[in-house]
């Protein structure tokens, strides 16, 4: 199976399987389908929130944010996290497939590719994320 074959298949909240695929269960899907890597289960809609330095209101990301480092450039396999709100929280993930590329899915939308330089999708780019496994 190659990555592109995923294009097409519907969205699905908390879907982690090729009947429907939700933002993190494609990347899930992805780390385990093409790398052999099993990541916890984790879905974005938690409601465990906390307050930065600064006031703003954060998601928590418990077991998710120890698996990943933020970083500055995206390699192929790293995880571009996206804010589709108001406020200034992740909402969103894609996952990297190089050439300026991400494979995602969103809100009743299919996975489908895009261009990370889109217009749209750049100013929504809050994290850049690269899977560090444990010791």
């Amino acid at each position: 199976m190659k990555i592109e074959e995923l294009i097409g298949i519907p969205y699905k909240h908390c879907g982690r399987d090729l009947t429907g695929l939700d933002c993190y269960g494609l990347v899930k899907f992805c780390y385990d389908k093409f790398l052999g890597i099993i990541l916890p289960e984790y879905t974005e809609y938690t409601e465990e929130w906390y307050k930065t330095k600064d006031g703003v209101l954060e998601k928590k990301l418990n077991e998710f944010s120890k698996l990943w480092t933020k970083i500055e450039v995206p390699e192929k396999w790293d995880i571009i996290t996206f804010n589709h709100g108001t406020k200034n929280i992740m909402n969103h993930c894609a996952l990297y497939i190089g050439d300026d590329k991400v494979i995602h899915t969103y809100k009743d939308t299919p996975v489908g590719i895009c261009r990370l330089t889109h217009p749209y999708w750049n100013s929504k780019v809050k994290n850049i994320m690269r899977y560090v496994p444990c010791l």
